[in-house]
């Protein structure tokens, strides 16, 4: 802004590139010292550059806007790559210091918490989410917050956000309850915006021609998360229907398997569905 500037002054129409780094070199410092110090500490950045209090609000509106440009560039990045995006820092200031995931962006998704069941000692954290499962929800009035504290909801530091979690998942039990919920009373437990990502099966081995795949959790695949566009044009195959099946030619380890590398039965009522949903879906994709 000029020496100059008055009360009707309208900021450029994006941030000085010298404050974008500024904000971005307090960020990363802020997770570093986060992660070092194992501990929520008080961290502020002062950007006041006028004193005019309508003009202050423009330039805090374009701040606000560089976060979320921020948070989205990673998943942009995620998703040229094709991969993970993670972002490490050292412990210390020591050369050899141990690194510390500071953040995990995946593809096609926004911004996701990574949960440990350890310790920075190794001991195991008591209650951990490794077999259950959690969701982080906003408070958007106060009555919402204040019920966040009231009903110990663990809010966060702010009081906007809060988490519901649940130790244990049994997915296996409660599948059929969403199944039926959804058949005898058209209730489904969650509705997808769209086919955004998928499940492909990968080689855990070598495979070998005649091979029967045994499935998710066997010995022969895992599954991998990629987005659904890419599992379409390579043609992957479903971990879910990776069972049963006797392979039609070698899979190296690492590889994802396609329906051409497997005998999958066409006529079995899953595999029916997944066609149909890539003939519904897959379009809407290629349209994106």
């Amino acid at each position: 802004l000029p020496d100059n500037h008055r009360t009707t002054t309208v900021p450029g129409p994006v941030l000085p590139g010298s404050l974008k780094r500024a904000i971005d070199s307090f960020i990363v410092v802020c997770a570093a010292r986060l992660a070092r110090e194992a501990g929520p500490h008080h961290s502020s950045m002062l950007v006041h550059v006028t004193r005019f209090v309508d003009v202050q609000a423009l330039v805090r509106d374009q701040v606000v806007a560089h976060l979320q440009d921020l948070t989205g560039s990673w998943g942009l990045l995620a998703d040229l790559s094709f991969a993970d995006l993670l972002l490490y820092a050292p412990e210390t200031d020591e050369r050899d210091a141990p690194l510390v995931l500071l953040g995990h962006v995946r593809p096609t998704t926004g911004t996701t918490e990574v949960d440990s069941s350890l310790y920075r000692d190794g001991k195991n954290v008591e209650h951990n989410l490794a077999l259950g499962t959690y969701v982080v929800i906003e408070g958007e009035t106060d009555y919402a917050r204040q019920c966040f504290r009231e009903y110990h909801m663990l809010p966060d530091a702010s009081g906007h956000f809060a988490a519901l979690y649940r130790p244990t998942h049994m997915i296996g039990l409660e599948l059929g309850i969403s199944v039926a919920s959804i058949a005898l009373r058209g209730e489904p437990t969650g509705s997808p915006t769209g086919f955004h990502s998928d499940v492909v099966a990968v080689a855990k081995r070598d495979l070998k021609k005649g091979e029967i795949l045994d499935g998710e959790g066997g010995h022969m695949v895992w599954g991998k998360q990629i987005p659904a566009n890419r599992s379409l044009t390579l043609g992957g195959l479903p971990l879910g229907l990776a069972s049963h099946a006797a392979l039609t030619k070698d899979v190296p380890a690492g590889k994802f398997l396609t329906w051409d590398d497997a005998a999958i039965d066409t006529k079995d009522q899953a595999v029916i569905i997944r066609r149909e949903m890539e003939a519904t879906f897959g379009q809407a994709n290629v349209a994106e």
